[in-house]
């Protein structure tokens, strides 16, 4: 069973409007919210990610980072990470590369931003997911190698964790 973790960063400050996109940071929700999601996967014992690849912007190394933090601190194993400059807005083709060349033992998790997590999840299993800060999509296949099925779409959604319920 291939499994992979998509993380949308979490809530970006516009407080500076002298930065860049890219150097925009996390706001205080952002800040709470990147650990909480740490914990809210931890109940989910088989979903340990071995490699974290994250986008450059600043508000997504934040919340691998905060992410990070409070996943080691409960024991969790440390995962291998990968700045990605093409996750920085690079569309789906970028996330599907870099899943082709995971190895089967391999569970990546990507951090990210929309409209690109949205795109990537559609494209994988074939239905639409409205994916706000810091959720987790947790997806996976019955295929046997991730070069295959990175351009399938038929991935199963599993489950999709939020760090609040969703408005109605």
């Amino acid at each position: 069973m291939l499994r992979i973790i998509v993380m949308r960063h979490a809530k970006s400050s516009w407080n500076n409007p002298l930065l860049t996109d890219h150097d925009r940071p996390l706001n205080k929700r952002g800040v709470s919210d990147s650990p909480k999601m740490a914990r809210k996967l931890m109940g989910f014992e088989e979903w340990i990610p071995t490699c974290i690849f994250s986008s450059t912007a600043k508000r997504a190394q934040q919340t691998r980072e905060l992410f990070l933090k409070e996943w080691m601190s409960s024991g969790q194993p440390s995962p291998s990470l990968f700045d990605q400059k093409q996750l920085y807005f690079g569309g789906v083709k970028a996330h599907q590369s870099l899943i082709a060349n995971c190895t089967h033992s391999e569970l990546p998790m990507f951090v990210g931003h929309n409209p690109d997590i949205e795109e990537l999840l559609t494209s994988l299993t074939g239905e639409e997911h409205r994916i706000t800060t810091a959720n987790i999509a947790l997806i996976e296949h019955s295929a046997q190698q991730f070069e295959q099925a990175a351009k399938l779409n038929n991935w199963r959604l599993v489950e999709l964790l939020r760090p609040r319920p969703p408005r109605s």
